[in-house]
């Protein structure tokens, strides 16, 4: 979802609110400089959070307002460097899907080590991923999509 349209937006509880605060600050942000990051501490400072009884703040601007942003349809990348903005073009959008890629794969590929390891020490009688919660974890692993040998290619995504 484009950032105007969400801006548009009726705001359902506080955290909304908050959402749509940080939103409007990096689009203001992009529009005067596209290629500025905004950390956290600039947001958090933005929104005047450690006037809030929040008791880690830095979580809370990752996990409930970026994360909830991008949950909603905002379109919102993680730079080369630490911080946050809205992307420019698609080399923008390639380093957040690629850094997101080299922190999912080697995840996944542990729960299946893991899942492995579990079956043969009892002998075939126990899958940690029998539960429905993680139907789409079981679907990805047993696809084979995503190579055991997976290995971070050796550039460096601080240097884009």
């Amino acid at each position: 979802m484009k950032a105007n349209a969400l801006l548009k937006t009726t705001p359902r509880s506080h955290d909304e609110e908050r959402q749509l605060q940080v939103l409007e600050y990096l689009l203001v942000s992009f529009l005067g400089d596209d290629k500025k990051l905004v950390s956290v501490d600039e947001l958090a400072e933005d929104l005047q959070i450690s006037n809030l009884s929040i008791r880690n703040p830095d979580v809370y601007m990752k996990s409930t307002l970026i994360a909830g942003l991008r949950s909603r349809g905002a379109i919102i990348v993680t730079g080369p460097k630490y911080g946050y903005k809205l992307p420019k073009d698609a080399k923008d959008l390639d380093v957040y899907v690629r850094r997101t890629h080299y922190n999912i794969a080697p995840q996944i590929i542990r729960v299946q080590k893991l899942r492995e390891a579990l079956s043969l020490a009892t002998l075939g009688d126990y899958d940690i991923l029998s539960d429905s919660k993680y139907n789409y974890l079981k679907k990805i692993i047993d696809s084979g999509i995503i190579d055991i040998s997976f290995e971070q290619d050796a550039f460096d995504l601080d240097d884009e």
